[in-house]
């Protein structure tokens, strides 16, 4: 599955938000400019993850986006199906649906095989929530600072070892 930058860009935006409230509502011109992410698409984005009650707006001149939930109780599944608007690899995938490049509505072998690589897709998405991949970034840090710290690391090369923070 080709992931949009729809979906790509909307979990970058949730866990932004998730790192930066704790001050207060994360302003989007702020967001835009640490994702690199241009403010109109970003406020798109920003519209479909509040309809779905993902992320909240807060007015006023100190306001901007919060998370309307937990970090632990948004999915990565949760996010692609909001922004992909489907639960499937493929059209013929979806209960019911005909699948449009091929005609063929019953009876394709191939179609049960779409089927569950799309339920094992979302059984993975489902499982990993915001709060996880942001524990997955303090633990890329802790490896990242480790590994730069070996001895090997300078021994190994006459290059200057180059670490870069995340």
């Amino acid at each position: 599955m080709h992931l949009s930058t729809r979906s790509r860009y909307g979990v970058r935006i949730v866990l932004d938000v998730a790192l930066h409230q704790a001050d207060g509502p994360v302003k989007v011109s702020d967001i835009a400019l640490r994702q690199n992410i241009s403010h109109k698409y970003l406020e798109k984005i920003i519209i479909s993850l509040r309809e779905a009650g993902i992320l909240k707006s807060v007015r006023g001149c100190r306001g901007g986006i919060l998370l309307a939930r937990f970090q632990h109780e948004i999915t990565a599944g949760e996010l692609v199906r909001v922004l992909e608007g489907k639960t499937a690899l493929t059209d013929c995938a979806n209960p019911g649906t005909r699948c449009v490049p091929c005609q063929r509505t019953q009876g394709c072998p191939a179609q049960r095989l779409w089927s569950e690589a799309s339920r094992a897709l979302f059984d993975t998405l489902d499982n990993i929530t915001m709060a996880d991949v942001i524990a997955w970034q303090d633990d890329m840090r802790e490896d990242s600072a480790a590994f730069c710290r070996l001895p090997r690391c300078v021994e190994q090369s006459s290059e200057p070892r180059v670490c870069f923070p995340l």
